[in-house]
């Protein structure tokens, strides 16, 4: 971990990010936007600032949260 500022904003933004484009609010989606939240949030903690976040993209969001969830399984 670099710089934690901003990680909180980062998760907020990430997971309003995601339920904005659902159509349903349920636990499932809940758990999708709780995940994709805390993936776009450990870029913000990597580096200073926006440095890091500012040039992610979808794609790179996707595969590091593939990689979360890899890790996160038993």
């Amino acid at each position: 971990m670099v710089d934690p500022t901003g990680a909180g904003d980062t998760f907020a933004g990430g997971l309003m990010g995601y339920l904005s484009r659902v159509k349903r609010l349920n636990e499932k989606e809940l758990k999708q936007a709780a995940l994709y939240a805390t993936t776009v949030a450990s870029f913000n903690v990597e580096d200073f600032g926006m440095n890091k976040t500012a040039a992610l993209t979808l794609a790179g969001v996707r595969k590091r949260m593939k990689q979360l969830v890899k890790f996160m399984k038993p």
